[in-house]
């Protein structure tokens, strides 16, 4: 991953700084030729909310790729908007055929 960041930044080079602050020293750099997924995965990592599972680790083999979760004990979201007990109404707002239902 350094290496990724080094040659897109230019070895660090001080046209490519835009600054430092609080939180680091701050590069401008483009990440060339990276798959989409690999994207993906970088911003999933950036991710950190109580109510969004969270990425421990990935591993990228080859064809192989590997996402490793936080497990979620009470379920995934899908299974508690989905799996509607009979006896259960589902909400309105889910089934209603207009522009603001899911």
């Amino acid at each position: 991953m350094l290496e990724m960041v080094a040659a897109a930044t230019k070895n660090f080079l001080s046209e490519c700084l835009l600054g430092e602050g609080g939180f680091g020293i701050v590069y401008k750099g483009y990440l060339e030729n990276l798959e989409q997924e690999w994207i993906e995965v970088m911003m999933l990592s950036l991710l950190h909310h109580e109510n969004l599972v969270k990425l421990i680790g990935y591993c990228a083999d080859g064809a192989q790729r590997l996402l490793v979760f936080g497990y979620m004990s009470l379920g995934s979201l899908e299974d508690h908007l989905l799996d509607i007990p009979p006896e259960q109404k589902p909400l309105s707002w889910l089934v209603d055929e207009d522009e603001n239902s899911i």
